[in-house]
């Protein structure tokens, strides 16, 4: 979430250096909102907010793998504290 964080905070940085101070969090949030902001980039700032959205999209995926791993560990446990409850 970290690293998510940050790279939302660049991107946002990246913004205001370029005079884009109309756009907020919730104009990048979502990936959808994401890619309809950067068209107001040009030239070199259009690359690297494109690098920064990789990134983004990256830490998005593996955070949602890892949910989907924890919800999993979690029922498996659920199932295991039932047998553990039953005497003998």
């Amino acid at each position: 979430m970290r690293n998510r964080t940050r790279y939302l905070n660049t991107l946002h940085g990246l913004f205001v250096h370029q005079g884009h101070t109309t756009i907020v969090k919730k104009d990048i949030a979502t990936a959808e909102r994401r890619q309809e902001v950067v068209k107001a980039f040009t030239c070199l700032e259009l690359q690297e907010a494109q690098w920064i959205l990789q990134y983004l999209e990256l830490h998005e995926r593996r955070l949602k793998e890892l949910k989907v791993n924890i919800q999993k560990e979690a029922q498996e446990d659920e199932g295991m504290k039932v047998l553990q409850t039953i005497p003998g």
